[in-house]
């Protein structure tokens, strides 16, 4: 990477960064709206921003004219609310820090608000079947040693596929570019 720029609301990371020598600011209005940036990623972010369309406009303004911006968020398809519907899981999953939780739909909607138009998208599942398991049995996270054991390697890679084939994933990897 060329030349790196941070945004961080936390007041000590700004400094932090600044002090190991990158360009950093506390909110992306600080950011001049004349640099142009070639990639802009929000990991576990997105869903934390309680106005997201005056957000992305401000993100889509420093982008470059063919720049791409990197989302990832909490998917409204997790599967063990889409598909097994753990009343455990629900109350863990849907906080108030998370005042938006994204299906692709969604996101369209977003984006097109936004400026941006969707280039692709690529459903992942993160935590696999032994998770999945001690949620159904024992409704707490963290996976369960037996069940890691008992189904890993292929069982649980083929468990995650199936679930990205259908849609059915914790977690969205969506890349925008500017809409005009």
């Amino acid at each position: 990477a060329g030349r790196i720029t941070a945004v961080d609301a936390c007041p000590e990371y700004p400094d932090t960064l600044r002090s190991k020598g990158y360009t950093a600011y506390s909110y992306i209005e600080d950011v001049p709206a004349a640099d142009k940036h070639d990639r802009i990623c929000l990991f576990s972010l997105l869903e934390h921003i309680p106005e997201p369309v005056p957000f992305l406009k401000a993100l889509a303004e420093r982008l470059s004219l063919d720049g791409r911006i990197i989302i990832e968020v909490p998917s409204a398809a997790e599967p063990l609310v889409s598909l097994y519907d753990i009343p455990a899981f629900k109350s863990f999953y849907f906080q108030a820090m998370h005042p938006y939780v994204y299906s692709l739909k969604a996101l369209d909607i977003l984006l097109g608000e936004s400026g941006l138009k969707k280039v692709s998208v690529q459903h992942k599942q993160r935590y696999g079947l032994a998770n999945h398991l001690q949620w159904l049995k024992a409704g707490v996270p963290g996976g369960n040693p037996e069940y890691a054991r008992l189904f890993d390697g292929k069982a649980d890679e083929a468990y995650r596929h199936a679930l990205e084939d259908s849609g059915r994933t914790d977690t969205l990897y969506l890349i925008a570019s500017r809409a005009a």
